[in-house]
């Protein structure tokens, strides 16, 4: 039995093709008139692979109203552009589309990259009477507002209002006569104190406030073989290396955490308010650890 197509069926005939070809490109050259801005498409023909036949495309019967039985069906021509389709195999039409806009070259709008604004943390620390202060975290620092710890990447530093320090830490007496009131009283007892080691003051400004700077190292002091009720676990009393106190209070209000630990104080005189930013790092920490000290010293606004 015969396909009722067979009658349409031709010898190759490469004039043909070429006839398709040319009315192709005329149809795609008039219709790009009507939107200069439209991509121009090329279409290239490439020879028929291994002596296979080119065919014309055959008419395909299409009803008018799909699923519709009652309507009569009629026969459509192709257009010219699906003309130009050939079997598979017969040879591989390619379109290459040029666009003339230079600042799109794929022809697709590009989105700017999105930006990441990291804003700097500002914190308030309130706690010592009159005294207000604030100050801009570096990269990697945490605080708390209004805690008076501020967590820096190799040590923590603290605002204090020092009244009075020990004599004996281990044994928490405190220093009889008590501490005199200057920023030079607070800065110079520490080289006095049994067991540490202190470098000499130095004057330095915070804010415009002027003050000392000075370095001490607390005593190797003893360690408990097991920690008491709290984590303490220093072989003194209260499991505790007192170190100073506050507000005239008989506790300690601070305490060494580490047997050898390193503190660097600036000691300022704030309208005759005494305040002590004391920074403290376990053993070893490196000055180039502590360096972010500096940009934190700096953001420091007091009042």
């Amino acid at each position: 039995m015969t396909d009722r197509y067979d009658d349409l069926r031709v010898s190759p005939d490469p004039s043909r093709a070429e006839e398709l070809r040319q009315r192709l490109h005329a149809e795609l050259d008039r219709s790009s008139l009507d939107d200069a801005s439209r991509p121009r498409a090329r279409l290239t023909i490439a020879p028929p692979a291994g002596g296979a036949e080119i065919r014309p495309m055959e008419e395909m019967r299409m009803p008018d109203h799909p699923g519709d039985s009652e309507h009569k069906a009629r026969w459509r021509t192709p257009t010219v552009a699906a003309a130009a389709i050939v079997v598979l195999g017969v040879g591989a039409i390619a379109f290459t589309v040029s666009n003339t806009n230079a600042d799109d070259p794929d022809g697709v709008s590009q989105a700017p990259a999105p930006t990441t604004t990291v804003v700097p943390r500002v914190v308030t620390y309130t706690g010592i009477p009159g005294v207000p202060i604030t100050y801009t975290l570096p990269d990697g620092w945490e605080a708390e507002q209004g805690e008076p710890s501020v967590s820096g990447e190799s040590s923590m530093v603290n605002f204090w209002d020092v009244r009075n320090v020990y004599a004996d830490g281990c044994e928490r007496t405190l220093l009889d006569p008590p501490l005199g009131p200057t920023v030079d009283d607070l800065a110079t007892v520490w080289a006095e104190l049994p067991g540490f080691t202190a470098t000499t003051p130095v004057d330095i400004t915070v804010d415009g406030y002027a003050g000392k700077r000075v370095d001490f190292i607390v005593p190797d002091y003893p360690i408990r073989a097991e920690p008491i009720e709290g984590g303490y676990d220093a072989d003194c009393v209260g499991g505790k290396f007192a170190l100073w106190t506050e507000l005239d209070l008989v506790k300690p209000s601070f305490w060494a955490q580490v047997p050898g630990q390193q503190n660097r104080q600036w000691i300022l005189d704030v309208n005759g308010t005494r305040l002590v930013i004391n920074e403290w790092s376990e053993p070893g920490t490196t000055p180039e650890q502590l360096a972010d000290m500096d940009e934190f010293l700096a953001s420091i606004q007091i009042g």
